[in-house]
């Protein structure tokens, strides 16, 4: 992890409206030791909406999954996108050793 990093790094894919209303809203609530460092969506006005609404910078966040999912800052994936994209992506998380959090995986 980067320096002043924190413990677990929180990475969301997919800012669709549960994302951006839902899963957005509880992460930037969860107790210290968690905390939102990053965004992707392939969509770039869906990008936009939770990048602003996660508060992030330009450069956490990503039109691809891969970029995610390769940052050194990153330690939980939060998978919001739709149940017939769900499995690659959680596949990939898994491959990259990081804990996932996808309660619709089919």
């Amino acid at each position: 992890m980067m320096s002043g990093s924190p413990r677990h790094g929180v990475g969301l894919i997919g800012c669709g409206d549960i994302g951006v209303s839902r899963h957005i809203p509880a992460w930037l609530t969860q107790p210290a030791g968690f905390r939102l460092v990053s965004v992707a969506d392939p969509t770039p006005a869906r990008l936009g909406l939770g990048r602003a609404a996660a508060g992030l910078q330009l450069r956490d966040a990503h039109l691809a999954v891969e970029e995610l999912l390769g940052r050194d800052d990153i330690a939980v994936v939060d998978v919001c996108v739709p149940p017939h994209l769900r499995r690659n992506i959680v596949v990939a998380a898994a491959r990259e050793a990081l804990e996932v959090l996808d309660d619709l995986l089919d």
